[in-house]
């Protein structure tokens, strides 16, 4: 709820709260989750620019200018998974 309240708190989503959510996963575990929905903003089009030149997803060059130690935990949080040895 924190990064809800972050996003909302800098006007990039409604500070409605979240409802808490289950899905069934893997071997009939239980998962749960919010869901947000940010708005959309023109200017950030160079963004999405920079991740999908040509319709294929990169991490640019330029994106370790603006990461910070807490942006890069909650994009591994939100984003990333766990693979073999390391992640993604």
């Amino acid at each position: 709820m924190w990064f809800h309240k972050f996003i909302a708190d800098h006007g990039y989503c409604s500070p409605k709260i979240p409802k808490l959510a289950t899905r069934i996963g893997p071997n009939n575990s239980i998962r749960y989750l919010y869901r947000m929905r940010t708005w959309t903003y023109s200017s950030f089009y160079w963004i999405i620019e920079g991740f999908y030149p040509n319709g294929i997803k990169i991490i640019p060059r330029w994106v370790g200018d603006y990461l910070t130690p807490l942006a890069l935990a909650v994009w591994i949080m939100g984003d990333g998974s766990i693979v073999s040895s390391g992640m993604k």
